[in-house]
């Protein structure tokens, strides 16, 4: 029985219309882009099937108060986004307020 080929899986993604990559010199990830031409079979490429992103993570926040005569009750609820990929926060928002 004859050997895979080493890339066959990311050729048959390719066939099935999935995005592929190959890693660049500096070792990142580049979308592959085959037009006008990239070749699957140069031996010095390394290539992946594009991984499906991570979603985002939301964490919900109570927030509160302090005063001289202490801890308020919580008066605010946020909402924050974080990046699932660095940990980098994206988004903060206030989603309720108390006057």
């Amino acid at each position: 029985m004859a050997t895979p080929h080493k890339w066959a899986d990311v050729i048959h993604a390719i066939a099935d219309g999935k995005e592929v990559q190959w890693k660049t010199s500096s070792g990142t990830w580049q979308d592959a882009e085959f037009e006008p031409y990239t070749p699957i079979t140069e031996p010095d490429l390394e290539w992946r099937i594009k991984p499906e992103p991570k979603p985002d993570v939301v964490r919900y926040y109570v927030a509160g108060r302090f005063s001289g005569y202490g801890y308020h009750h919580p008066d605010a609820n946020l909402t924050l986004t974080f990046d699932a990929e660095t940990g980098a926060l994206k988004s903060a928002e206030v989603i309720h307020g108390k006057d």
